[in-house]
């Protein structure tokens, strides 16, 4: 419950800094900038000044929570959802989930199936 509590836009501090990551994207955004030798050299010693005085932020949640969240992500029965009228998470079923979306897809009454051939979207754009 903790863990669900701070929304489904919360994202854990880091837990390591991806050194040999970041170096590798700098020598690729080098590379594709064409930076000459002299300017190239001096943005890798500032990346890199950078990271060793780098230290990581507190973490922002407790190793249980991060577990249990990890554990949610590798679930594949489960759904975790924004409620359709407020503004908490839900846990679903995902087969009583597809099972629902489907049955509202096929309602006629509701949904008009769109064809390729027939492009409403086309018309209106003109």
């Amino acid at each position: 419950m903790d863990a669900l509590s701070k929304g489904l836009n919360f994202a854990p501090t880091l837990r390591k800094i991806s050194v040999e990551s970041m170096i590798t994207n700098v020598a690729d955004t080098i590379a594709r900038n064409k930076k000459n030798c002299h300017e190239a050299e001096c943005l890798r010693q500032d990346v890199l000044q950078v990271l060793r005085k780098s230290k990581l932020p507190k973490p922002n949640i407790v190793r249980s929570e991060l577990n249990t969240l990890d554990a949610l992500r590798r679930n594949s029965d489960v759904l975790v959802l924004p409620a359709h009228k407020s503004n908490a998470t839900v846990i679903v079923d995902t087969r009583d989930y597809e099972e629902k979306m489907n049955n509202l897809l096929c309602d006629s009454g509701t949904y008009k199936r769109s064809y390729t051939s027939n492009q409403p979207t086309k018309h209106q754009l003109m």
